[in-house]
């Protein structure tokens, strides 16, 4: 394998904190780790912040951090769509002074940019790009369309997708399927290596990650407290946050349930903490809701923290966690469906060597296909593949 100089271009947000992130920013690493010089293009963030999330993550410094003379873009309005064209641009002109044998990016404003500046312009490497969703589809992104999208494609050279789904929809819009790599996320297996504590007398459900509404975080706040008279002794951790005020709706729906005494909200904590929280839990959650982020474009980061954490999972049963999980490692109930949720928990917490059998053949299955470093290595035999 010959080491690569790697672009890294993403208009990143440093003051909001998301999964995303963590995912990026872990990629980076791993690819530095395999010998690989990285160079991550990001707007302008303040040194501490940026600080701050290499530690909240857990991911070492390894790999150049270049920060471009612009504002963070907040949103798809005309002030940040003006701000990541500033961006994309001045990412552009240090593609040519940085001279990368590669450019990736999930980074969709990027992409289109490339396609929109004329060819004499484009540097002369290759563009892989690493789709997350499909952009014309996606709820939140309705005013791309797909003639912008079909268009915007063109200029990658390949493209990973993080779920079958993603690939499916870019095959419908026309992209060559030939061109097209599912690589779904993965995890640090050493930062989720906890110790299982048991013999606490009280039982823990921990749900981590964002409170956005197609994660379906309601629907397992209805379903803990129709569990709760059952297992009264139990207790809910939601690890997490998000800028959508979601966690507001949660605290009222918590409240007007009348279960707050057995539920905490953490917010945002270290990757460290997460793990922690896992270590202390009986069952762990996914319950996304029937969407077409929920069903089909997400490989959540949860799923690996979880099964390389070893603690039993349930999860809706969506065409999106069927691609890692299925009935030999994880409960999967149907969506959208509080009471089927609240079995499918009830069932591990009162069958606890059936939880243990499934969290052990999850972890087996985590070990064995969804590292950061196995993902780092395919990444890097794409890019060997193109350049012959």
């Amino acid at each position: 394998m010959t080491a690569m100089k790697i672009c890294y271009i993403y208009s990143l947000q440093w003051s909001a904190p998301d999964a995303h992130m963590t995912n990026l920013l872990s990629n980076c690493e791993a690819l530095s780790t395999e010998g690989h010089t990285v160079c991550l293009l990001t707007p302008f963030g303040r040194k501490s912040v940026i600080e701050e999330r290499f530690h909240l993550y857990g991911v070492a410094k390894n790999f150049k951090v270049r920060r471009m003379a612009c504002p963070e873009p907040k949103n798809y309005g005309t002030i940040g769509m003006f701000l990541r064209g500033a961006f994309c641009a001045q990412a552009l002109a240090a593609v040519f002074i940085i001279k990368p044998d590669a450019i990736y990016t999930s980074d969709f404003s990027m992409l289109y940019f490339l396609s929109r500046v004329p060819g004499f312009l484009r540097p002369g490497v290759l563009v892989i790009f690493e789709a997350h969703k499909v952009y014309s589809g996606a709820a939140q992104l309705r005013r791309v369309s797909e003639k912008q999208e079909i268009a915007a494609m063109k200029a990658a050279d390949r493209v990973v997708c993080i779920s079958n789904g993603v690939k499916r929809d870019l095959i419908a819009l026309g992209y060559p399927e030939e061109k097209l790599y599912v690589l779904p996320n993965a995890v640090d297996l050493s930062k989720f290596n906890v110790r299982r504590q048991d013999g606490r007398g009280t039982h823990n459900i921990v749900y981590t990650g964002s409170f956005l509404y197609w994660k379906g975080v309601d629907i397992l706040v209805d379903a803990f407290a129709l569990l709760l008279k059952q297992m009264p002794d139990t207790k809910l951790y939601l690890v997490g946050d998000d800028y959508e005020g979601n966690r507001q709706k949660l605290a009222t729906q918590i409240k007007e349930l009348g279960i707050e005494k057995s539920v905490e909200m953490t917010g945002y904590v270290s990757q460290k903490e997460v793990a922690r929280y896992l270590g202390i839990a009986d069952v762990a959650v996914l319950p996304n809701r029937v969407t077409v982020e929920g069903a089909n474009y997400t490989s959540p980061s949860k799923i690996f923290e979880y099964m390389a954490a070893r603690v039993p999972i349930v999860a809706s049963d969506l065409p999106s966690i069927r691609e890692i999980l299925d009935e030999e490692t994880a409960v999967l109930v149907p969506p959208d469906d509080a009471k089927a949720l609240c079995d499918g928990m009830l069932r591990l917490l009162k069958n606890p060597s059936i939880g243990r059998d499934l969290a052990d053949k999850a972890y087996e299955r985590v070990r064995s296909n969804y590292t950061w470093d196995m993902r780092a290595r395919k990444i890097v035999k794409i890019i060997e593949k193109i350049k012959g």
